[in-house]
C-alpha cells in the first residue's frame, strides 16, 4: 500500500528523538497529522526495534489527538481492554472511593461502541475529535477472543468517528487472517537495529559520572562477546547495566587507570563469558554474581556440580525433613494401599503446611530409605553413599543435630523448597507429588 505524505509538514526535531527510526517516524506522524485519520496502522517486527517508542512519543508530544493505550499481553479478558479504553478516553481514574470501578461496565465491543461517545462527553470532546488506540502484543488478541480483530480494524466505520486503531505486534499481519472479511491496515514493518545502532541507543544509559567516550568503549567491548548470539536490545541493555560496575572494579580499587583498556578487557572477559551462558534468564544472572553472592546463590552454585546421588541424597533429605513419617509408606510405596478419608483426616490436611511449619529432623535410616525410593536406578549400599552424607553436611545443605549421639544421628534439611525444586531439575526429578501437602489428594 502507498502513501503520498509531500503535502504534509513533519516535526523534525519530533523524529530525531527516536534514534535510527527516522523512516518509521516520518510515516508515523505523516499519518497522524493528517486531518482524517487512517482506519488502522499496523506497526511489526521483532521486539526491541522501537515500534513503542515511535508511537509513544508522537502521541504524547503532539496535542491534536486523544489517545488510550492498552497491553494485550497484561489483559486476561476482553472487558479488561474495553475499560481500560474507556477510561482513558474519558479521563476516569478509578480510586478506592469508588471501589476501583471504572467509568462504565463494558462486557461486549457492541457495548463500547455505545460508550465511546459517552466517554468523549466527559472529556467535553465532540464527535469530530481524532482519537488513536493503541494495541501493545496486539498477537494477544488473538488468543483472548481470535474473531475481534476483524472488528477492531473496522471501528471506524463503525463509531463514524474520526478514529484510527494502532496494531503493535512482533510477527507479520499474515499470521493474524484466520478468515474473509479482513481489512488490511497500513503496514509499517521496523528492522532489526544494526550494531551500531545498537551502540548508539545503549551509550545513552551511560551514568552520570561516567564520559561517553569511556561508555562507549565498555559497550563496545560487551557487543563483541553478546553480539553473535544476542541482538535483543532490551535485554544487551540489562546486561550492560548488570555488569558495568564489575567492569569499573580494578579503576575503584586503584588496580588500572581510565584509558587502561586492556587491563579493564582482561578483567571484564571472564564476567562476560559468564553472563553470556545466562543470557535472557535473568535469574541465572543474579545467580553468577561473584562476589557479592547471597549465602543461598553460593550454595546452590556448588550443588550444581555435586555427584548425581548426592542431589538425590539432599532431595531425600527434603522430604524427610517436611513429610511426617507416618505417611512414608503413602507417598514412597506403590502398592500402598488404600486409605480411608475421613472428614477428621480431611480437615487435618487442610490445615497442615509443611512449609510454614519448618524442617524436622530425621534418622540416618529414614533418609536412605527414602533416596532408594525415589532414585531411579539400583544403588547398593556401600560407604560412598554414607560419605555424601557428609559432603552435605560440609556443604551446610544439612544441619546434623545432637554430635554427641554417634549411633544414631539425626539430620535436618537446610535449604527451603524453592532451592530443592532447582536441583530436582537437574536430575529430571519432579519432587512436588512427593510432598505431603501438595502430592496427597484429598
Amino acid at each position: 500500500m502507498k502513501y503520498c505524505w509531500i503535502c504534509f509538514c513533519i516535526n523534525i526535531a519530533m523524529v530525531k528523538e527516536v534514534l535510527h527510526r527516522d523512516e518509521q517516524t516520518k510515516i508515523v506522524s505523516t499519518l497522524l497529522q493528517s486531518s482524517c485519520l487512517p482506519v488502522s496502522l499496523f506497526l511489526y517486527g521483532l521486539p526491541s526495534t522501537g515500534k513503542k517508542a515511535v508511537v509513544s512519543h508522537f502521541l504524547h508530544n503532539f496535542n491534536g489527538i486523544e489517545h488510550a493505550t492498552v497491553s494485550c499481553g497484561a489483559a486476561y479478558t476482553l472487558r479488561n481492554i474495553w475499560e481500560s479504553l474507556l477510561n482513558q478516553i474519558a479521563g476516569f481514574q478509578p480510586t478506592q472511593a469508588t471501589r476501583f470501578a471504572s467509568f462504565l461496565r463494558c462486557d461486549s465491543f457492541c457495548d463500547f461502541l455505545e460508550f465511546l461517545p459517552q466517554a468523549l462527553d466527559k472529556r467535553c470532546r465532540t464527535t469530530t475529535a481524532r482519537i488513536c488506540l493503541v494495541f501493545e502484543d496486539a498477537e494477544k488478541l488473538r488468543d483472548i477472543d481470535e474473531t475481534i480483530l476483524s472488528s477492531l480494524l473496522r471501528l471506524q466505520e463503525f463509531t463514524k468517528l474520526n478514529i484510527c486503531v494502532i496494531l503493535i505486534s512482533c510477527i507479520p499481519f499474515e499470521k493474524f487472517r484466520s478468515g474473509t472479511g479482513f481489512r488490511e491496515p497500513f503496514q509499517i514493518h521496523f528492522p532489526q537495529y544494526k550494531k551500531e545502532e545498537i551502540m548508539d541507543i545503549m551509550v545513552l544509559d551511560k551514568p552520570e559520572d561516567t564520559t561517553e567516550e569511556f561508555y562507549r568503549k565498555y559497550v563496545r567491548l560487551l557487543l563483541s562477546v553478546f553480539w553473535t548470539v544476542c541482538r535483543d536490545l532490551s535485554e544487551l541493555r540489562y546486561m550492560a547495566q548488570m555488569n558495568f560496575q564489575k567492569y569499573c572494579r580494578p579503576i575503584t580499587e586503584g588496580q588500572a587507570e581510565v584509558s587502561d583498556q586492556l587491563k579493564l578487557w582482561k578483567n571484564a572477559e571472564p564476567i562476560f563469558r559468564k553472563s553470556l551462558s545466562a543470557i535472557y534468564s535473568r535469574e541465572l544472572s543474579n545467580i553468577l554474581k561473584d562476589d557479592d553472592e547471597d549465602e543461598t546463590n553460593q550454595k546452590l552454585k556448588a550443588v550444581v556440580d555435586l555427584p548425581f546421588f548426592t542431589k538425590y541424597l539432599l532431595i531425600a533429605a527434603f522430604l524427610a525433613s517436611y513429610n511426617p513419617s507416618k505417611y512414608d509408606k503413602r507417598l514412597f510405596v506403590k502398592h500402598h494401599g488404600k486409605q480411608r478419608k475421613t472428614k477428621s483426616f480431611t480437615a487435618q490436611k487442610e490445615r497442615y503446611n509443611s512449609q510454614l511449619l519448618g524442617p524436622k529432623p530425621f534418622p540416618l535410616d529414614r533418609l536412605l530409605a527414602i533416596f532408594y525410593a525415589i532414585v531411579e536406578e539400583k544403588v547398593a549400599p556401600s560407604a560412598n553413599i554414607f560419605s555424601q552424607v557428609s559432603s552435605l553436611v560440609t556443604l551446610r545443605l544439612v544441619s546434623r543435630i545432637g554430635h554427641s549421639m554417634l549411633e544414631n544421628p539425626k539430620y535436618r534439611c537446610a535449604v527451603n523448597l524453592d532451592f530443592i525444586r532447582k536441583i530436582s531439575r537437574t536430575v529430571g526429578f519432579e519432587i512436588i507429588p512427593y510432598l505431603y501437602d501438595r502430592g496427597i489428594s484429598t
